[in-house]
């Protein structure tokens, strides 16, 4: 089962990704701290990280940059995903992908789909 990190300050966003992969079988691992973020993929080594721009004590960019130059994770793809328009400075840092806010369920899974393997469940049908 894949250990996704989702990292954005905005807890309304956080809601909507973890509400995008709940028909998802993997796990989900959530910081609102840029910092945070990087404890969390050594701690828990992920398959995929997202990442906002604009955390707090440090920037999803900064964060990206870390984590492409540290051995244990730079094979582990980062996505920005973030409202602001700074791609460039985003693949300097060396994303694997920048999704730009907002983001719809169906674009969030098929990129998602690119860097992992998720198995998705069909929604059981309520009975009338």
């Amino acid at each position: 089962m894949p250990k996704i990190l989702l990292a954005d300050d905005m807890t309304n966003f956080l809601d909507l990704e973890i509400s995008f992969l709940r028909r998802a079988d993997c796990e989900i691992v959530t910081t609102q701290d840029g910092a945070q973020a990087l404890k969390l993929a050594k701690l828990e080594k992920p398959d995929v990280i997202l990442l906002d721009v604009e955390m707090p004590r440090m920037t999803g960019i900064e964060a990206c940059r870390i984590l492409k130059k540290d051995p244990t994770t730079k094979n582990i793809p980062v996505i920005i995903v973030t409202a602001t328009s700074r791609k460039d400075e985003a693949e300097k840092a060396g994303c694997d992908d920048f999704w730009q806010k907002p983001i719809s369920e169906i674009t969030f899974m098929a990129g998602l789909k690119r860097f992992v393997e998720i198995v998705e469940r069909e929604d059981r049908r309520v009975a009338i």
